[in-house]
């Protein structure tokens, strides 16, 4: 072939051939190192070869022939030396379990000739593999290669059936986070831990470090399947092996069942939001009279005018970012894990329960976020956003902010008109109520936009009293001596810093909304306000009219 079309080939299958070299490897750096021995080996076979009928199956025979020849080199540069530790010895002679015991015996009969023996040879009569190599006139490599192998079989045959029972059984991760950044790959935590018996061993280490034929005395799991998920787990940081050959997970773990831990943090909260209400209740008032709010030179817009809604939106707003009284991110940056593929953060999940602990997991839906458009020179967006039972948005559909409110931009600056074409980007913003209809020309942004940067925004309210900066942090001290009971003492760290700027949480907040909603200081929202209450644009453009 020329040059021409194999270049464009192996441009065409790079991600084909990442993807397979992946499945196979399930290792960044090995897929890498695979991936490019068989893009090296395609690219020289297409400038050999002169016809191909099946572009598909030839890039495939020749990936897998790389990947056989990947296997073979790299177990024929292994040796297996340490009988002692060797995970199949100890499920063979010490497993109680006589339905695994049997099914791995059963599993044996279908190796080939030449791996029955040296599993015989090595498992049952304890033979060393240098003396199986000599008897059976084979390298040791290749000896190696074969007792692996068949493991890797042997594990296999039964795999499925294991799972099956399995997944009936134990525990599962549930809002698994990445406290950082993510790698170039962007492959988060969930990535990385998609197994359930990846999720229990990283929970069984949690509260107390275990070794691999612990876990499996625990989780009554063959220590061969254990050994593997140890290793993936520690190639990418989730796991530390410890100086007693002992395993401790290091992903922060939330599995607090206690009702009355919950019932006792909501008390707290609404306690809290009450010691502040006195200044909240004077920064309300404030903002509601203060002219660089609501001025003839509109660089916030409230649809209506509505002073009322406005409120709302500052009001979360303002709680959110200037009662943080502490530089988390600075404090947790220290315990960011370098992940092998380049991520670095901080791992964390809950424990998902099958039963509701407490309505309050119902009552708050604590979701914040700022989103940050990747092309500012187009759509100059921040949004901020609080979600709470006082709206009903639905935050499942929070991935699909960045559209929708680039959706918006293009309406309010004029970008997208009423015609066929545009229909369900219009039917979109109604859907969600960021435009209302009035008529059938006329049609009105119905969310706060702000042409202030954030920073000027908060200039604009007073500085916070000394007096609320100390409720705050002895807020936070509490909220820490109740948390860390739940949690081992090499996560204690952590606890500490998660438990700061509490008087700035979502829950909170809406003890807040509740307090000034009751002492009539803001009013109840509109019907068709309840889908972007507390939402605010950052922009660059005003929308015009009302």
């Amino acid at each position: 072939m020329d040059k021409d079309f194999s270049d464009k080939t192996i441009i065409a299958y790079l991600k084909k051939i990442y993807g397979f070299s992946l499945t196979k490897t399930m290792d960044i750096d090995e897929a890498e190192e695979l991936s490019a021995m068989i893009t090296l080996e395609v690219y020289k076979s297409l400038l050999k070869v002169e016809k191909i009928d099946n572009i598909d199956g030839y890039v495939y025979r020749i990936a897998h022939n790389v990947y056989a020849r990947f296997i073979k080199e790299k177990m024929s540069a292994q040796t297996i030396t340490n009988e002692e530790k060797d995970s199949l010895i100890y499920d063979l002679q010490n497993n109680n379990n006589d339905e695994i015991l049997n099914k791995i015996r059963s599993e044996i009969t279908y190796l080939s000739k030449i791996q029955r023996e040296i599993v015989v040879m090595h498992y049952f009569e304890k033979q060393k593999l240098k003396d199986i190599a000599a008897k059976l006139n084979l390298p040791l490599g290749s000896v190696c290669w074969h007792l692996r192998d068949a493991r890797k079989n042997i594990k296999e045959g039964f795999r499925e059936e294991l799972n099956d029972s399995y997944n009936n059984e134990h525990i599962t991760f549930d809002k698994m986070r990445n406290i950082g950044y993510l790698g170039p790959l962007c492959f988060d935590m969930s990535f990385y831990l998609n197994k359930k018996l990846t999720q229990n061993i990283a929970y069984a280490t949690y509260h107390c470090p275990k070794s691999v034929i612990e876990l499996a005395k625990e989780l009554n799991v063959p220590a061969a399947f254990i050994e593997d998920e140890i290793n993936h787990l520690l190639k990418n940081g989730f796991l530390v092996k410890l100086a007693s050959n002992k395993y401790q997970t290091n992903i922060y773990i939330n599995d607090i069942k206690d009702k009355d831990y919950y019932n006792k943090k909501n008390e707290i909260y609404a306690n809290y939001a009450k010691l502040i209400y006195d200044y909240l209740k004077i920064l309300a008032i404030d903002m509601s009279t203060n002219n660089n709010f609501f001025n003839d030179e509109k660089k916030i817009y409230s649809p209506k005018n509505d002073k009322n809604f406005l409120l709302w939106s500052l009001i979360t707003f303002a709680c959110s970012i200037l009662f943080k009284f502490k530089d988390k991110q600075k404090e947790i940056l220290k315990y960011h894990v370098r992940r092998r593929d380049d991520g670095f953060y901080v791992a964390s999940a809950n424990i998902k329960h099958n039963t509701n602990l407490l309505s309050l997991n119902n009552y708050f839906k604590p979701e914040e976020n700022t989103y940050v458009n990747h092309y500012q020179d187009i759509y100059p967006i921040k949004l901020y956003t609080f979600n709470s039972f006082f709206d009903k948005r639905d935050i499942n559909q929070k991935t699909k902010y960045p559209m929708l409110f680039e959706t918006l931009y293009d309406f309010i600056s004029g970008k997208i008109i009423k015609c066929p074409a545009n229909i369900d980007k219009y039917i979109k913003l109604y859907d969600n109520e960021l435009i209302i209809r009035e008529s059938l020309d006329n049609d009105y942004v119905n969310m706060i936009i702000c042409t202030l940067t954030e920073t000027e925004l908060l200039d604009m309210f007073p500085p916070i009293p000394k007096e609320i900066i100390s409720i705050g942090n002895e807020l936070d001290d509490l909220i820490y001596n109740l948390d860390k009971e739940y949690y081992p003492s090499q996560m204690h760290a952590l606890c500490n810093i998660f438990s700061q700027n509490t008087l700035a949480n979502v829950q909170i907040r809406v003890h807040i909304l509740e307090n000034l909603l009751k002492h009539n200081i803001i009013k109840p929202i509109k019907k068709k306000q309840i889908k972007t209450v507390n939402l605010i644009m950052f922009t660059d453009i005003l929308p015009t009219g009302v």
